[in-house]
């Protein structure tokens, strides 16, 4: 199904902040040329608005060619208050080699509060419960070392 790109949201639990510039112009220019590969996903906000479950990386190349409409998977809303948003986008970008370790170290720690076991982060994203421990252990790190990680 094709939806408007201006009735997209950003989901606000995306753990990734960082996007490489010349990345998303290259992935521009590969959606332009073959078009785009992958529908996002998107979740029903059952208000005309749909907030994105993955494909932020597709959705911001997409805007660079002023695309108006995009390819998308609708998906059920679930009723989870963010934290089914946040377990899927941390799911789908630990996957990705290009996710730094301050951001996954973040993604880990924001679900690790929301009560999710480091046995169960490690089941829902597909990595060993030995990483997720590395992970945690950069939050011991200053912001500031942190910052530096992430660069």
């Amino acid at each position: 199904m094709k939806i408007s790109v201006d009735k997209i949201l950003l989901n606000p639990e995306q753990p990734r902040k960082i996007f490489n510039e010349q990345e998303l112009h290259e992935l521009a220019g590969s959606i332009k040329e073959i078009g785009l590969v992958a529908p996002l996903t998107v979740e029903d906000n059952a208000d005309g608005t749909y907030t994105l479950v993955d494909g932020e990386r597709r959705l911001r190349a997409c805007k660079l060619n002023k695309f108006r409409e995009i390819d998308v998977f609708i998906q059920e809303r679930s009723n989870h208050n963010g934290r089914e948003l946040l377990i899927k986008a941390t799911a789908a970008n630990v996957s990705r080699a290009d996710m730094n370790p301050a951001e996954q170290a973040r993604a880990y720690r924001r679900l690790f509060d929301e009560n999710i076991s480091v046995r169960e982060i490690a089941i829902k994203v597909g990595t060993s419960t030995t990483n997720i421990y590395y992970h945690l252990k950069i939050m011991k790190f200053t912001p500031e070392e942190q910052d530096l990680m992430e660069q």
